[in-house]
C-alpha cells in the first residue's frame, strides 16, 4: 500500500447493545462483561455490558477501511477512559505502518471530555501535538452529519434562530409542508411532518436533516415569497439560511474528485466566512435562540481541523484536493447497522454477535481481493444472472406483448384530432412543481432526430411557469415547452381523480379507460410524427404517474404502521 494511502482517520464511536452472558468452552470463561482490557474499571469488572465501543480507521484517498478495536462497557465510557483508548490504539496504527492525522468523534459530552484529556479541547485550534512524531499533529474533528442533527433539533425545540439576517423560522417549513398537501405534485416532495416534529428516533435520522436545509427546501419557499403567498413574506432570512447550511453540507460531505475540497477554492472561503458567520450570529443572539454550545464548538472545531488538514494534506503529501466525507463516520455507522441487522426483531444485537460481526468485518477488510487481482466472485455472479434470467423467463411473452398491443390500440382511441371533441379541462394543481415533472419527461426526448418535434417538446425558459426550474437549474435542467406542459394538463387532469383512490392491479388499464372517455385532442411533434411522438409521451407520463401514486400509498402506509404501533404501545401502558 503506497504512503498516501495509509493516512487516515481514526474514528471512535458507541452503540447500545442487548447485555447478554455466553460460555466459552475454549476458554473455560464466561463472556459477556465488561472488557475495556487494561483500562477496566474494578467496580465494572463484574457488570454485563450494555454498550459496544468501536474504533475504525478510513484513509484520506483509496478505499481502505480497517475495524481497529471493540470494547464492551457498562454505560457510555468515560473521557478519560476513551483517552487511553485512542493513545493506545494510535501506537498500534503507526507502529503498523499507518498513518492517524485525525480523530473524528460525535458530538457527545464524553466525547468532548476525550477531547479535553488529550489536550485538544479549543474548538479553534483542536490539535496536539502528534504522540508518535513532533512534527506532525493530531487533530480532533466532530462528525459533520450528527452536528446537523443536532442544529435541526435546537431549530425544532427553539422554533427559531435569530440570526444576522434576521429570524429562521421553522414555522415557515411547517407551511411549506402545508402548502405542498393542497397538491399533487410538489415543490418540495421529499418534506413532511418527520421533518418538522421528529419522535423518538427519527431525530437521530441524519437523512432528514440534511433534507430539511437542502436547496430544493430553499428554492421552494423562494419560490413562494416571490408570489407573495400569504406566510412566506418574511421567510427571506430562512432561505439564506437553508442555502448557507446547504452550501456547508455540500463541502463537509464531499466524496468525489468533482466535489473536493481545494486550496484557495469559493469552497475553502466559503467555510473561513462561515467561521464569521457564526460569531456573528452568536453577537447578535441571545443563548435561546443560538445553538448549543457542544454544537458551536463541533462546528468550529470540524471546520478548522478541515481547513489545516487540508493545507496538510496538500502541502506535505501533495494531495491536490481532500474528501471530506472521509473524516465523517459514515462507515462506523454503517457497521453499527450492520450490528443492528444481526439482532433482529431485538434491534440491538447481543455481545457473542457483537464480537462475530467484528472479527467477519476485521477479516474481510484484510482478505478482500485487491483490485485488479484474478480472484473474483464471478461464480456467485454468475450464479445470480442466471436467476435473475430464470425469473424473467417465468414471465409470459406472449401474455406481456398482448398487453402491450392493447395498450397501444387504447393509446390510439385516446387521440382525436377533432377540437370539438375534447372538453375544457381546469388543471387545479401546482403549475411550477408540475411543470419540473415535465422537464424531468422532456429529458428523455432531447435527443430526438426531428428538430420539430424537438422544439414542440422543450421550451426555451422564458415562460412564468418555468421559474421553478430556473430557480433549481445550474445550467443542466431542462425547460419543457407549453405545447408539453399543455397536453400533460390535459391527461393529468383526467387521471388525477382516478389515482387518488387506492392503486389496483390493473389500474394502468382503469387510467386508459378513463382517458379513452375523457379523449386527448392536443397534440405535440411535427405533422409526421405528432401521433407516435404524443403517444410515446403520453405513455411515459403515464408510467410515471404510476410510480408516483405508489410511492405516495408506500409513504402513507408507513405513516399509518407507525401510528397504529403508537396507539399500541399507549394501549400497552393503561
Amino acid at each position: 500500500m503506497p504512503e498516501y494511502e495509509r493516512h487516515g482517520t481514526l474514528m471512535v464511536d458507541e452503540c447500545k447493545i442487548t447485555p447478554s452472558k455466553h460460555f466459552d468452552k475454549n476458554r473455560l470463561e464466561v463472556l459477556g462483561f465488561v472488557d475495556l482490557g487494561d483500562y477496566t474499571p474494578i467496580s465494572q469488572r463484574d457488570q454485563l455490558g450494555d454498550h459496544v465501543l468501536v474504533i475504525m480507521f478510513q484513509s484520506f484517498a483509496g478505499k481502505n477501511m480497517q475495524a481497529v478495536g471493540c470494547f464492551l462497557s457498562k454505560g457510555n465510557v468515560c473521557g478519560s477512559t476513551q483517552a487511553k483508548l485512542i493513545l493506545e490504539a494510535i501506537v498500534l496504527c503507526e507502529a503498523a505502518g499507518l498513518f492517524i492525522d485525525v480523530v473524528t468523534s460525535d458530538g457527545a459530552t464524553w466525547n468532548r471530555s476525550m477531547w479535553k484529556h488529550l489536550g485538544a479541547g479549543n474548538p479553534q485550534a483542536p490539535w496536539v501535538i502528534h504522540p508518535c512524531n513532533d512534527v506532525r499533529k493530531l487533530r480532533m474533528c466532530s462528525d459533520f452529519p450528527h452536528l446537523l442533527k443536532c442544529l435541526r433539533n435546537r431549530l425544532v425545540a427553539k422554533k427559531e434562530f435569530h440570526v444576522p439576517t434576521g429570524h429562521v423560522q421553522l414555522v415557515h417549513f411547517q407551511r411549506l409542508i402545508e402548502y405542498d398537501a393542497q397538491f399533487e405534485f410538489k415543490l418540495a416532495p421529499k418534506l413532511t411532518l418527520k421533518h418538522v416534529d421528529p419522535q423518538n428516533h427519527e431525530k437521530m435520522t441524519t437523512r432528514y436533516a440534511f433534507q430539511l436545509f437542502s436547496g430544493t427546501v430553499a428554492d421552494a419557499l423562494s419560490m413562494l415569497n416571490s408570489k407573495n403567498i400569504p406566510g412566506f413574506l418574511d421567510c427571506q432570512a430562512t432561505i439564506e439560511f437553508c442555502r448557507r447550511i446547504n452550501k456547508l453540507s455540500d463541502i463537509l460531505n464531499s466524496s468525489n474528485g468533482f466535489s473536493a475540497l481545494r486550496l484557495q477554492s469559493p469552497q475553502y472561503e466559503e467555510l473561513e466566512d462561515f467561521l464569521i458567520y457564526l460569531d456573528l450570529w452568536e453577537s447578535c443572539a441571545d443563548q435561546e435562540h443560538f445553538l448549543t454550545k457542544n454544537t458551536a464548538d463541533g462546528l468550529r472545531a470540524t471546520i478548522n481541523t478541515t481547513l489545516d488538514l487540508l493545507k496538510y494534506c496538500t502541502e506535505t503529501l501533495n494531495f491536490n484536493y481532500l474528501m471530506t466525507s472521509r473524516i465523517n463516520q459514515d462507515p462506523l455507522e454503517h457497521f453499527f447497522g450492520l450490528l443492528r441487522d444481526c439482532g433482529g426483531s431485538n434491534n440491538c444485537a447481543e455481545s457473542v454477535q457483537i464480537a462475530q460481526i467484528f472479527r467477519l468485518m476485521s477479516l474481510y477488510s484484510l482478505v478482500k481481493p485487491p483490485k485488479g487481482s484474478n480472484v473474483t466472485g464471478g461464480n456467485m455472479l454468475e450464479v445470480l444472472v442466471n436467476d435473475k434470467q430464470n425469473i424473467l423467463n417465468c414471465i409470459s411473452s406472449e401474455s406481456l406483448s398482448n398487453t402491450k398491443q392493447e395498450i397501444d390500440l387504447q393509446l390510439d382511441r385516446i387521440l382525436d384530432e377533432d377540437i370539438s371533441a375534447g372538453r375544457e379541462i381546469n388543471f387545479k394543481d401546482n403549475e411550477e412543481a408540475f411543470a419540473y415533472v415535465c422537464g424531468f419527461l422532456a429529458r428523455k426526448y432531447k435527443s430526438e432526430a426531428c428538430q420539430d418535434c424537438k422544439n414542440t417538446i422543450i421550451g426555451n425558459g422564458v415562460e412564468n411557469f418555468n421559474t421553478f426550474i430556473a430557480l433549481k437549474s445550474r445550467g443542466h435542467l431542462i425547460f419543457p415547452s407549453s405545447e408539453l406542459l399543455t397536453l400533460l394538463e390535459q391527461v393529468e387532469a383526467v387521471i388525477g381523480g382516478t389515482l387518488k383512490s387506492d392503486v389496483k392491479r390493473n389500474a394502468l388499464l382503469d387510467v386508459l379507460h378513463e382517458l379513452e372517455k375523457r379523449k386527448i385532442n392536443h397534440f405535440i411533434g411535427c405533422m409526421q410524427h405528432k401521433f407516435s411522438l404524443t403517444k410515446r409521451v403520453i405513455f411515459s407520463f403515464l408510467i410515471l404517474r404510476m410510480s408516483f401514486a405508489c410511492k405516495k400509498e408506500s409513504r402513507k402506509r408507513s405513516v399509518d404502521n407507525r401510528t397504529s404501533k403508537k396507539y399500541a404501545k399507549l394501549a400497552k401502558l393503561v
